[in-house]
């Protein structure tokens, strides 16, 4: 299969357009039938645009659930509501091989303000 070529986004387009995204993990019980019985609400409705030549970045508390929003919004975890739009592809449009595509150009990047040795006070 001939590769695709690349979506073109318009210039004051943003590259990656997130709205009211959820990100839910099912709570279960019981052996056999795993009745779900809750959820836990990792992301529940984030929106924001992230621009071309943009410093998009998530800062905050651990407890706040930005590696589940990046790991979402590659699509590593499936969407439970809301929408996400890379270089003008719905995430939950796209196949495979677009899927592959967006992913070799987009990542996550952590930061850790401080050395591991200071955090940890040694």
């Amino acid at each position: 299969m001939a590769a695709l070529p690349p979506t073109p986004v318009e210039k004051d387009q943003p590259l990656i357009q997130v709205r009211q995204l959820k990100k839910h993990f099912p709570i279960r019980q019981g052996l056999i039938f795993e009745k779900q019985i809750g959820s836990v609400k990792a992301v529940d409705g984030i929106t924001f645009d992230i621009r071309k030549g943009g410093n998009p970045g998530s800062g905050g508390r651990e407890r706040l659930r930005k590696t589940t929003a990046g790991r979402t919004i590659l699509g590593l975890y499936p969407i439970t509501a809301g929408s996400v739009m890379i270089a003008g592809i719905s995430l939950e449009n796209a196949d495979k091989e677009q899927l592959k595509r967006l992913r070799r150009k987009a990542q996550m990047i952590s930061r850790t303000p401080m050395p591991h040795s200071i955090r940890a006070g040694r």
